[in-house]
């Protein structure tokens, strides 16, 4: 018997989690015990059967949709890199922790997983849609011409992206940050201070963030009739020491240097911030994303954009959710909020 056509609602029946938590198990449990995934024992599938009927289980719509899923879980892969960008985790973490909540409620686990390069990682994504390791995945670290895109599509296998890609587009659903505003903001901002040289440090290697970013600097420069000046712009990666080897860069340019620095991370500022103190040669900076606390604990505070975490989570869920039902694809930009100084509540004493 279908476990799902004995449910039918008549009044405050449980949800999914409430159900788990009842049972003391997990809700991917819960899930898989009622679709009888192999991996739950015949024990526990006739226990979490059982509470169902006497609770008055009712599946939403989104899990009713999932029991074709075989492993029901999906994976966060965060960008490919050296140590540099090992920092960029907790970032993601925070990121995470509302999507993994929202997918739990759906029967779905999340994983992270981290590699050392772009080799590495198409190499697990194959091995994993070979052996159906996961339902889905969520790509980051997206380029302007991206393989793994590529790969995925013509695999036809679920997944979305954190970023946008020129590769395909509209052919996959994904969410970013909605750069082109950031940018817009903090040049409107500079110059309404009456500087004059903004400088950007930015992502190289084919990044499609580093792209948004530096297009949107042209046209805002270009709008408010500053200098375009390809000097002005620092082609690095998410890093503190991008940002010193920028300003380094930017103060060897005597009296061409920026008035005003935009860089696209706030670790990028941090290492900013140190050169500045070691060397004199200070600048008001911009981080475009705070993805951390740091610039709250630097003498000269930075300006910067906030990251809606919880939204940012909530869209990838979704969207995570609307791909395994092969509904159609389609993109979430999350707004960035202003915050003219970041600040810290560590109390004294």
């Amino acid at each position: 018997v279908n476990i799902y056509s004995v449910f039918i609602h008549t009044g405050n029946a449980m949800n999914i989690t409430e159900l788990a938590k009842v049972l003391g198990i997990s809700i991917a449990t819960v899930s898989r015990a009622l679709n009888d995934h192999p991996e739950v024992s015949a024990k526990t599938r006739e226990r979490v059967r059982a509470a169902a009927i006497k609770y008055d289980y009712n599946p939403n719509a989104a899990g009713r949709s999932l029991r074709s899923g075989k492993s029901y879980s999906t994976v966060l892969l965060l960008p490919p890199g050296d140590a540099d960008n090992f920092y960029t985790a907790s970032f993601f973490m925070r990121i995470a922790a509302q999507m993994q909540y929202d997918l739990n409620a759906n029967g779905i686990d999340t994983f992270i997983h981290l590699f050392s390069t772009q080799e590495e990682e198409l190499d697990w994504i194959n091995n994993a849609i070979t052996r159906q390791k996961v339902d889905a995945l969520i790509l980051t670290g997206t380029q302007v011409n991206d393989r793994r895109i590529n790969f995925l599509q013509n695999s036809n296998f679920p997944f979305i992206t954190f970023g946008r890609s020129h590769t395909h587009q509209k052919n996959y659903s994904s969410v970013d940050f909605n750069f082109e505003d950031v940018v817009a903001d903090s040049v409107y901002r500079a110059c309404k201070k009456g500087h004059q040289r903004v400088g950007l440090v930015t992502l190289g290697n084919d990044s499609m963030q580093g792209k948004i970013v530096y297009d949107a600097w042209q046209r805002e420069t270009a709008r408010w009739k500053r200098s375009a000046d390809p000097a002005l712009v620092f082609w690095g990666k998410i890093s503190e020491k991008s940002g010193f080897d920028a300003m380094h860069y930017f103060h060897s340019l005597g009296d061409d240097a920026p008035d005003y620095i935009l860089c696209i991370s706030d670790l990028q500022a941090v290492g900013a911030s140190f050169y500045a103190s070691a060397s004199g040669f200070r600048r008001p900076l911009c981080a475009a994303v705070f993805s951390t606390d740091i610039p709250a604990f630097l003498d000269t505070r930075p300006e910067g954009y906030d990251v809606p975490y919880k939204q940012v989570g909530k869209a990838l869920a979704s969207l995570v959710l609307e791909s395994l039902e092969k509904q159609a694809s389609r993109e979430i930009l999350c707004d960035l909020n202003f915050n003219s100084s970041k600040m810290h509540s560590v109390k004294n004493g």
